[in-house]
């Protein structure tokens, strides 16, 4: 969704990853704007359905973690049972994914791949950290010290 609100929306789907979400989360998270849907599942975002054994897990980890959304543990849970990395900005799923073993990720890591591997340019990585700082806070949720890291390189 970070990508959706910077106007990016394409970037993590020039990288050779699959990304996974919940149907329900794809449903209900990208409804605005609706036309986002069927975009993002052409680019490659594939939408699963939990299994029992998911069901069951995204109880115990909602029990667990009573901060996270149902929509961020059911993040968790796909990305813990299927034993990928989690995608996520939000502190407290970051939290929650290293305490259970899952590797996060985040829009820096991906931004950050995208300019190693010369998919887009300095320029574009410039502006994307420029807007994340100017922006800090709303939406945005990056600890600036990171961007300015960035900028600063």
């Amino acid at each position: 969704m970070d990508f959706q609100y910077l106007n990016r929306i394409e970037w993590p789907f020039m990288l050779e990853y699959t990304y996974i979400i919940s149907r329900w989360a794809l449903e209900d998270e990208f409804l605005s704007p609706i036309h986002q849907t069927p975009l993002l599942e052409e680019r490659g975002l594939m939408a699963v359905e939990l299994t029992d054994e998911e069901l069951e897990l995204f109880v115990s980890l909602r029990e667990k973690y009573h901060r996270l959304s149902d929509y961020d543990t059911v993040a968790l849970t796909i990305a813990k049972s299927r034993n990928i990395v989690l995608l996520t900005g939000d502190k407290a799923l970051r939290n929650a994914a290293t305490a259970e073993g899952v590797q996060p990720r985040g829009l820096l890591w991906i931004t950050d791949q995208l300019y190693s591997l010369q998919l887009i340019s300095q320029a574009d990585h410039r502006s994307c950290m420029q807007e994340l700082l100017n922006g800090l806070g709303n939406p945005y949720r990056y600890p600036r010290h990171e961007i300015e890291n960035r900028l600063n390189r």
